[in-house]
């Protein structure tokens, strides 16, 4: 059987969610393919000048290639089955091949600045047109399930939600302390200087989308900045340097620290020396670093808004991301409340341990065999992983 994904959104220097969502399902789902299955990876050209950053696969059954789009069938020939699995379903792809899409979120067009809502109608008109092109689209969340439907007018029955999983043998409590320790002092050397303190972690881009400015105003407001630093882990956008600005107003420069973009192999150390995740972002479809963080057992402090109740399931402390009085409590409730982290990290590495790629590749090879068979199809799998 002939299997074809585009996996354009992995191809890229940084991987953050998306990305780390593509190579993870994909190894999940290569492990329970059969041997004599062909599997094709697409990329769009845009991606071509960072093509050396695509995920490697040690697997002779599969063959990367740019796409030639709009004449798809250039790139994949005629799969059984193509899966866009960053919200792209090209044209050009034969009537007889069944189509899968995955939606990663979205927020909605009253959370955008005015001069980006001509923006976000193209997105959403794009999703659209994928969801309508797809046999089946992919969400991850059954909240993300619920907003896509209502945002996109599609049926809500066209849509199923399957959740990220965790990579376990990566994200686990079980560190070497004093290897984790000296992880975190090299890299806090090299990026603020000095000896770290007690840290409260944020992971994730420094941007307003992540609330980082109403995070900063927070910390500001802690009882806990006596005793405790901030540590702000992820990427620069465009609206970085006026946060920093701020920061720097708010006279926070010997408190929170910028370590920058964290590979994955590095964040479980970060993780298990946190004193607990502090995650304010008004709007996450799923929220990856989450569920990392309760596999560390580290505590989890997030909003209480989209999809992060339902992640977490009960395992974390919610605050309202709409005002700084709110998350500086938890802060300070999680900085002097030692009986509340213990139950936090016993609480969420339980709650992790319900999430893994494995259950999300069995779900989406599910929805390929059920496909399949409408039109007297097989899928055979290894019976491997």
């Amino acid at each position: 059987m002939r299997f074809a994904f585009d996996f354009t959104s992995a191809v890229k220097r940084e991987p953050t969610g998306i990305a780390r969502y593509v190579s993870e399902i994909l190894r999940a789902m290569l492990k329970k393919l059969h041997a004599d299955d062909e599997i094709v990876l697409g990329f769009r050209l845009s991606r071509w000048n960072r093509r050396e950053f695509a995920p490697k696969f040690d697997d002779p059954r599969v063959c990367t290639r740019p796409l030639q789009s709009p004449f798809a069938f250039l790139t994949y020939g005629k799969p059984d089955i193509f899966h866009g699995l960053g919200v792209n379903v090209p044209r050009g792809l034969p009537s007889s091949t069944r189509k899968f899409v995955t939606i990663h979120g979205f927020i909605g067009e009253d959370e955008v600045a005015p001069e980006k809502r001509e923006a976000y109608k193209r997105r959403l008109a794009k999703i659209q047109t994928m969801i309508s092109r797809a046999d089946r689209a992919f969400v991850v969340s059954n909240y993300e399930r619920e907003r896509t439907a209502e945002l996109c007018g599609c049926p809500v029955d066209k849509l199923k939600a399957i959740y990220h999983g965790v990579d376990h043998d990566r994200y686990h409590q079980n560190g070497d302390p004093a290897r984790d320790r000296a992880a975190v002092e090299a890299k806090w050397r090299e990026s603020a200087g000095g000896a770290p303190r007690p840290f409260f972690l944020c992971l994730g881009a420094i941007t307003n989308r992540k609330n980082v400015p109403l995070l900063l105003e927070a910390f500001e407001r802690c009882r806990a900045r006596k005793e405790f630093d901030l540590v702000l882990a992820g990427q620069s956008r465009s609206e970085t340097p006026a946060i920093l600005d701020r920061m720097r107003s708010l006279k926070l420069e010997k408190h929170v620290h910028i370590i920058g973009h964290l590979a994955s192999n590095a964040i479980p150390a970060w993780l298990r020396s946190a004193r607990a995740l502090v995650h304010p972002s008004r709007y996450e479809s799923f929220g990856l670093p989450l569920i990392e963080a309760m596999a560390c057992g580290a505590p989890v402090l997030c909003s209480d808004t989209s999809a992060m109740p339902e992640i977490t399931g009960g395992a974390s402390l919610l605050f309202s991301p709409s005002g700084p009085d709110a998350v500086a409590a938890a802060i300070d409730r999680a900085a002097y409340d030692d009986v509340l982290c213990v139950n936090l990290r016993k609480l969420g590495i339980a709650r992790a341990a319900e999430f893994t790629w494995e259950r999300a590749a069995d779900e989406t090879l599910s929805s390929y065999r059920a496909a399949l068979e409408a039109v007297g199809k097989t899928l055979k799998l290894s019976g491997k992983g």
